[in-house]
């Protein structure tokens, strides 16, 4: 929002928020516009872009987040609970494998890949191994980001990976690529 707020500042316009807890929030751009006429006269109007409310199976997705740093923890699961998706958190493998027994109506998984008991890539591979989870998105949150590293997520059977520190828009973003009603309980 920052760097919207400085390019409309440069173009002469202004950004307006409008937010109501819990339901949505609406992002208003002012753009001067220069409308010719026909005559040396111009006429300046204003245009409205506002930002998507969440669909109903983005409300309705439930999203596993694994990670064993409770900072990480936390703020993942403050942006989730803003776009409106119901949260479970695991701060190892393990613990995640236990959450996916008594909760298979989950709809993704955020994995973190390096974390104690169980790693990420085990849990993985034994999530997958699961007929009931072949399809479940995981998404792959780590600091590890070498080609090396991605392609090690991706064998182990990860369908896409986010870049730590990673930020609201990018979570919502895949997310919002992977979660369909197929993963709606």
């Amino acid at each position: 929002l920052t760097i919207v707020r400085e390019i409309l500042s440069l173009l002469g316009g202004r950004l307006d928020l409008e937010s109501v807890p819990d339901q949505h929030s609406t992002f208003t751009l002012h753009i001067p516009v220069r409308i010719n006429t026909g005559s040396e006269c111009a006429i300046t109007k204003e245009k409205m872009i506002t930002q998507a409310v969440p669909t109903s199976a983005e409300r309705k997705a439930k999203v596993l987040v694994v990670e064993d740093n409770p900072v990480n923890m936390k703020l993942m699961l403050k942006v989730l609970e803003k776009a409106h998706y119901s949260t479970f958190s695991a701060f190892h493998g393990k613990e995640a494998m236990d959450i996916l027994t008594e909760h298979k109506d989950i709809s993704a998984i955020l994995m973190d890949c390096q974390m104690p008991v169980m790693d990420g890539f085990e849990a993985t591979t034994k999530i997958r191994s699961m007929p009931e989870f072949a399809t479940l998105p995981i998404i792959a949150v780590t600091a590890n980001v070498s080609d090396r590293d991605q392609q090690r997520c991706f064998d182990s059977g990860m369908n896409d990976f986010l870049k730590k520190p990673a930020n609201r828009e990018l979570i919502e973003t895949v997310l919002r690529k992977w979660i369909n009603k197929d993963h709606i309980g």
